[in-house]
């Protein structure tokens, strides 16, 4: 009986074009790596800062200092869209001073 269940797998799968790893990739509940989207490319670092991401945008977050009450505390939101607007007009160091520029308004408004 297994032997026979497992000949129909095998035909099933050369009939659909798909590998033993992508059965086994979806029987165990995984996504396969071809099926993983890119990781979204970070805005430029700012120091003592770091970028937090989120669906649809980053957060902009202080780094602190451990017992600090105000330890990654959240700045602002630099969403995906406004974040993809900036990368279309400046590329390479125009681009972080204007990333460095937004950062620095936001951070002058929290304190």
């Amino acid at each position: 009986m297994v032997a026979t269940s497992t000949a129909r797998a095998k035909k099933r799968q050369r009939a659909s074009g798909r590998t033993d790893q992508d059965d086994d990739s979806r029987a165990s509940g995984s996504t396969r790596i071809g099926d993983l989207k890119s990781p979204k490319e970070k805005p430029p670092k700012i120091q003592g800062y770091y970028w937090r991401g989120e669906a649809s945008g980053w957060q902009l977050r202080r780094c602190g200092k451990k017992g600090d009450p105000n330890k990654d505390r959240y700045i602002a939101r630099l969403s995906g869209d406004k974040y993809g607007k900036m990368k279309a007009r400046h590329e390479g160091q125009p681009l972080i001073d204007a990333v460095t520029k937004w950062a620095v308004n936001q951070i002058e408004k929290t304190a």
